[in-house]
């Protein structure tokens, strides 16, 4: 039953309520509020920071990702004896190619072309050198010449052979060991940020323990504040990053000392021992599977070497921390990146667009003449 004086107390309540808004004037919009997800994955802890104007879509987005970051995580695992890569590592032989998964082809693609690239500096089939250097750094004692001999005959990248048509891949001798932890972290973050953005987050960043990268800058802000430090314990520079990446590799983070002598954790695919220059580079490019991959390269060339790596690529900057020696940047100015700014500014000038990491043009030039 309908009482005459309940629709006239609405009418009066709908009348107060409209009276507020003046002619002209629209109501004020609501403004997006701050998120932040962690979640340990990939033996590491992964950190979302999100933006949305729901509380549900922004936890259905982040568990999400973070599920997507599993998924690489059972595919590109080398820890794992029931990943998708130790099963194809164990299979593989000359004669016998297998199909893989999407997230695994992609990341063998991408690191066959880094290898190229890098002149060998990375090599995603490191496993058997890197394998031999764990033992040795518990053991505090160098591997013997013909340890490193036996495991130097199973690394080479011109043993995998990849089948782009079918997406099948063929080991063409027996023994090859993949080891992924230069480039899998850098592809987790860029897949996570992606299925962020394929559920309607445009303005978020992703933290996979220093591999970062950044869709939409916050509301208001020019970019994602990020502080660099790639030795010191203190921020050595800050930067703002939108629809960018940026990734740090060094002895920092795990060196040992053999016969008074500091090797770092990274294997040096020559030589099959650590790496003896200290230092630490930081990569910046517009996805974070290069800017890990690159970081990681640079890591073992020399200076030289990388910023000659360096100036190949577009839109792609590094700074190296060699401690005492002093920190050296490329020639050009990282405010002149795109997805950078050194300083705040109140407008972004320039319409950024983020890349996905298998379509990723990086290269102004093609070493080898093939089709990416």
């Amino acid at each position: 039953m309908i009482h005459p004086k309940s629709d006239l107390a609405k009418t009066a309540l709908l009348i107060l309520s409209f009276s507020c808004i003046y002619p002209g004037e629209a109501p004020p919009k609501p403004q997006p509020k701050r998120y932040e997800f962690a979640q340990k994955s990939m033996g590491m802890e992964f950190r979302i920071v999100l933006f949305s104007l729901d509380s549900k879509k922004a936890r259905v987005a982040a568990r999400r990702a973070f599920q997507r970051i599993a998924v690489i995580d059972h595919a590109l695992s080398n820890y794992r004896v029931d990943s998708e890569l130790m099963r194809l590592c164990r299979l593989a032989e000359p004669g016998l190619p297998l199909p893989v998964s999407n997230d695994l082809f992609q990341i063998l693609a991408i690191s066959k072309k880094m290898h190229r690239l890098s002149g060998g500096a990375f090599e995603i089939s490191i496993g058997p050198l890197s394998g031999l250097w764990k033992r040795s750094r518990r053991s505090h004692r160098l591997p013997t010449e013909k340890a490193l001999a036996e495991a130097k005959a199973r690394v080479g990248s011109e043993w995998i052979r990849l089948d782009h048509a079918r997406h099948t891949v063929e080991f063409l001798k027996k023994g090859i060991l993949l080891d992924p932890g230069g480039i899998a972290k850098g592809y987790a973050v860029d897949q996570a940020l992606l299925v962020l953005r394929e559920n309607g987050i445009d303005s978020a960043l992703v933290d996979g323990s220093g591999d970062i990268a950044a869709s939409a800058p916050p509301p208001g802000a020019p970019g994602w504040k990020i502080g660099i430090s790639a030795r010191e314990k203190t921020i050595s520079k800050r930067i703002y990053l939108a629809q960018g990446a940026v990734a740090t590799s060094g002895d920092r983070f795990g060196h040992v000392i053999i016969g008074g002598k500091s090797y770092s954790h990274i294997v040096n695919p020559k030589t099959g021992l650590g790496l003896v220059d200290s230092k630490a580079v930081t990569v910046f490019h517009r996805n974070c599977t290069y800017a890990d991959a690159l970081a990681t390269s640079l890591s073992v060339l020399s200076v030289d070497q990388g910023k000659a790596l360096i100036g190949r690529l577009e839109h792609t900057g590094a700074i190296w921390d060699l401690g005492r020696k002093g920190k050296i940047q490329t020639p050009i100015p990282l405010s002149i990146l795109p997805y950078i700014m050194e300083e705040p500014k109140e407008h972004l000038t320039t319409k950024q667009q983020t890349t996905n990491p298998q379509k990723d043009p990086i290269f102004k030039k093609n070493p080898t003449g093939e089709k990416k």
